[in-house]
């Protein structure tokens, strides 16, 4: 990932609005907040560099300095700065993040699935420039089938879902925002890893005044053949124990995108992208099995058209509307079955089109108001390809949403008081299937209806304290894959409820800055309590999906962010979560909820932009990731034990020419750790790159609002 341009943030002002409130006063609101339940919000500043987050909150909204979506939420903000990893993904990115857990099923590419303040990977959403990725097929993302080598920021919102989105999620929303160019040139990548690891990419930017273009492609090559110690299936048997070497983990991807802006008069823009994603991966057998033949396939394409206006609903206001298409298609080959159970070969598409518009509008100095519509087509078709007949009708859902939310300010105790209510509606059309996965039953169409209610408070107690409160009710409907079923070991249950749960959290934010140093400390509760979640029963060939399910959930998030003069830096980021299953079900029922840690710690110290004389600077940073209280099955018998990762990292730049050479270390202490049964992750990891990307020759002369 090479370094990116000028960051950017919202515009957002609200002219007037005094700053001056009583300790005390301050001191009865947060006791008030405190009984409702947890929060924490997330910042960074925008300098050169590649992708990293910052916990800070602020009152009101700075250009780059804040979640651009929602000002009242539990938030932190990936941009560029920070001594540069080599080859960065969005799962070690995000897995920084306070209450954030990433599960990941092997090496670098591979499957990988987020947790938010524990929630299961289907209650959380991920957008790309406002674009959808949670199908309605699947539910859960993988996060590591979305590049962030064109990446300008990532946001997290965590408990709390935007407005701005249209629908909500129980667990929270990831968003990345790919770079708009503010200057042009040619720039490019050439990196090497270990066990066989291989990536580049080129990219091309153009930053006119009226036009700005950026281009770029991107390959990612694999063998993934580490080694990690096996004990044979036999965990009482250490006599046939070895050290085995991972097969059939190979990866080849390449991926690109295509974005284009046109900037307009009254600082309107129209905004265009088109990207793509191609990746074909072996499929390594679990536990003590070999797989040679198996493999997964993967293509997507998103096409995107937007239109925003800053001016158009007045000062201060926005005006932002956009349509977009995301065509998928997952292949799953095992024809010798040595992962299925019988051979297999399908192919199953998943299709989406949408449209999404956001107006708001200032009145005054006490009044935002924020209105928003979303609506989508989704389309999933499986093939089995070894089948003699047509594997069974499409799925089909239909949503929509419509929502408000204001923001009234509260002169005289400086607190805005936030509160919002969407709707949304579904309906689904969706034929049953029969235990071999065929068409059984035409399809019926189920209707869905979900309120979603929500209530924020900010307050500012002085120049150096914020509080914030949020309290709101969300569900989630179930995916397709849970009430269709698929060609593989998943039969449908038409018959599913949606999830509901009620999410909290407060918390307060504590900056202190001089001339040469800074220090914020950001400290928060959260819960959460949901019923009728969906469990996949397993049988003895296959597995379905029922509401069994509830869940209270409980915790705290502290991160410490300090700054002296212009190079040192050190974070610490620290997560508790009480994850506790209350469905009544004998044998978990008041369990820790598998694969939720209880306790999860972050800590990067570092130093950047060293001089090495006239041409060239430097960085060195080091890291440590901390994990514990991880259990595997929910009657919490198989536990993984506690682990402390280590790793570390250096660049050296050229200041003329920028020209940069990056390495960086994953798993210093080669420990063989694993974040579920019989899935391996790799031991020491070398990453070594060569980034190449021109000083700026091109400004932007006109300014641009963000997208």
């Amino acid at each position: 990932m090479w370094p990116r341009g000028d960051l950017r943030g919202a515009e957002f002002a609200w002219a007037g609005r005094a700053k001056h409130i009583s300790p005390s006063v301050g001191a009865a609101i947060f006791a008030v907040l405190a009984a409702i339940g947890p929060g924490a919000a997330g910042a960074a500043d925008p300098e050169r560099g590649t992708p990293v987050y910052e916990t800070v909150v602020t009152a009101k909204r700075d250009p780059g300095n804040q979640a651009l979506d929602d000002n009242a939420a539990s938030a932190s903000v990936i941009t560029s700065d920070r001594t540069p990893r080599s080859a960065e993904s969005l799962p070690q990115l995000l897995s920084e993040l306070p209450g954030v857990n990433i599960t990941h099923f092997g090496a670098l590419g591979s499957l990988a699935m987020i947790s938010v303040r524990g929630s299961t990977p289907n209650q959380v959403q991920v957008y790309v420039d406002g674009v959808p990725l949670g199908s309605a097929s699947a539910g859960a993302v993988d996060l590591g089938l979305i590049p962030v080598a064109d990446a300008e920021r990532i946001e997290i919102y965590r408990g709390m879902s935007p407005i701005a989105f249209g629908s909500s999620a129980l667990g929270g929303i990831v968003v990345l925002r790919n770079l708009t160019p503010t200057s042009s040139g040619l720039g490019a990548e050439i990196g090497a890893a270990s066990f066989g690891t291989r990536f580049g990419g080129l990219q091309g930017r153009w930053a006119g005044a009226r036009i700005k273009a950026l281009g770029s492609i991107h390959l990612l090559q694999s063998a993934g053949d580490f080694s990690y110690p096996s004990d044979n299936g036999t965990a009482f048997d250490p006599s046939d124990d070895s050290q085995r070497r991972r097969q059939n983990n190979s990866l080849n991807q390449v991926d690109g995108v295509l974005r284009t802006t046109l900037v307009l008069e009254g600082r309107r823009s129209v905004l265009s992208s088109l990207s793509f994603l191609r990746r074909e991966q072996g499929l390594p057998a679990p536990g003590p099995r070999e797989a040679y033949h198996a493999s997964a396939g993967t293509r997507r394409l998103i096409a995107l058209a937007a239109y925003d206006a800053p001016d158009d609903l007045g000062p201060g206001g926005r005006l932002h509307a956009q349509t977009y298409a995301v065509l998928g298609e997952q292949a799953f080959r095992d024809e010798l079955h040595e992962i299925a159970y019988l051979p297999t070969r399908t192919r199953d598409r998943s299709d989406t089109v949408g449209t999404t518009v956001n107006a708001t509008w200032i009145r005054g100095t006490w009044l935002k108001a924020r209105a928003v519509t979303d609506g989508r087509y989704e389309s999933f078709r499986p093939f089995d390809e070894l089948a003699s007949e047509p594997s069974g009708a499409a799925g089909t859902r239909v949503f929509g949403a419509a929502g408000l939310e204001g923001d009234a300010w509260w002169q005289r105790w400086d607190l805005d008081v936030i509160p919002s209510l969407r709707l949304e509606i579904a309906r689904d059309e969706i034929a049953g299937r029969d235990g071999r996965g065929n068409q059984a039953q035409a399809a019926r169409p189920s209707n869905y209806v979900v309120p979603v209610p929500r209530l924020g408070l900010l307050e500012r107690v002085g120049p150096v304290v914020l509080l914030r409160a949020n309290v709101g009710r969300y569900a989630r409907l179930p995916s397709m894959l849970e009430r269709y079923g698929n060609t593989g070991r998943v039969v449908g249950n038409p018959g599913l409820t949606p999830e509901r749960g009620v999410n909290a959290d407060v918390g307060s934010t504590l900056t202190a800055a001089t001339a040469r140093t800074r220090l914020t400390v950001d400290a928060a509760l959260f819960g959460a309590w949901v019923n009728d979640l969906i469990q996949f029963q397993k049988g003895a060939y296959q597995m379905r999906a029922d509401n069994i399910g509830a869940a209270r959930i409980l915790g705290a998030e502290l991160a410490f962010d300090g700054r002296a003069g212009q190079h040192a830096r050190f974070i610490l980021q620290g997560t508790f979560t009480d994850a506790r299953d209350v469905s009544g079900i004998s044998g978990s029922d008041g369990r820790q909820l598998s694969l939720r840690p209880r306790w999860r710690a972050y800590a990067r110290p570092e130093l950047r932009a060293l001089r090495l004389g006239r041409a060239w600077q430097a960085g060195v940073y080091g890291d440590t990731d901390a994990t514990g209280g991880n259990y595997l099955d929910p009657a919490n018998l198989a536990s993984l034990p506690a682990r402390v990762l280590f790793g570390a990292g250096a660049y050296a730049e050229s200041v003329a020419t920028g020209v940069r050479v990056v390495v960086s270390a994953q798993n210093l202490g080669d420990s063989h750790v694993n974040d579920l049964a019989d899935f391996p992750l790799p031991g020491r990891s070398i990453f070594l790159s060569l980034q190449f990307f021109p000083r700026p020759t091109t400004q932007n002369p006109v300014e641009e609002p963000s997208p």
